[in-house]
């Protein structure tokens, strides 16, 4: 969508997007995880291209856990993040306007864990210590969302050492760290699975 609009109103047009007829294709709803992954990415790549609003045109299994993720844990302002396999794994960075919360959303789209994956927090002023992760992976066939205390996120900590993260995510899942945190400027994340950035 964003190439549309450089191509055609030019590169710098201050104009937003919106997608308003969204579907998740049919075969996918023999998998609440294939679904829910699509919805997250589709979700994090609008946020780091200016997507103004987002609305499906159809609702599956898996659609209201991951709204309720995204929509309860990321923040209001897009954080610069790259990986090294964003095909297959992806970190969407955000933070709050007062510049005090950071929220990584990492989504698997590989059905296999990630195995080792280091996250490199760079150019940002953040305490050592624990901090929250919840994370939607093996959903059923059958709706698990009914509120906000009544769903199918799992929660668990992660630690954060010298403005590293290490740690693994299951295959299929999407999964949000919550740092508290001064401004961001870059996040970069590694994996074992291709190049290293610097």
């Amino acid at each position: 969508c964003q190439d549309w609009v450089e191509k055609y109103f030019g590169k710098d047009y201050q104009v937003s997007y919106g997608v308003s007829e969204y579907n998740v294709n049919s075969v996918s709803e023999q998998n609440t995880m294939v679904t829910a992954l699509a919805y997250a990415s589709t979700l994090g790549e609008g946020s780091r291209h200016g997507m103004e609003y987002f609305t499906p045109w159809g609702w599956k299994t898996g659609m209201w856990e991951t709204v309720h993720l995204f929509s309860r844990y990321a923040q209001t302002t897009n954080v610069s993040s790259v990986s090294s396999d964003e095909n297959l794994l992806s970190v969407y960075a955000s933070k709050n306007e007062q510049s005090d919360s950071l929220t990584l959303i990492i989504v698997n789209r590989d059905p296999k864990d990630s195995g080792k994956l280091s996250i490199q927090i760079k150019n940002y002023n953040v305490l050592d210590g624990t901090y929250d992760v919840v994370q939607l992976s093996g959903l059923p066939e059958t709706e698990t969302f009914v509120s906000h205390t009544n769903n199918a996120l799992k929660h668990s900590f992660v630690e954060l050492q010298d403005s590293r993260i290490e740690t693994s995510v299951p295959g299929y899942s999407i999964t949000a760290i919550i740092i508290p945190s001064k401004v961001p400027s870059s996040i970069t994340t590694i994996t074992n699975k291709g190049a290293i950035y610097p």
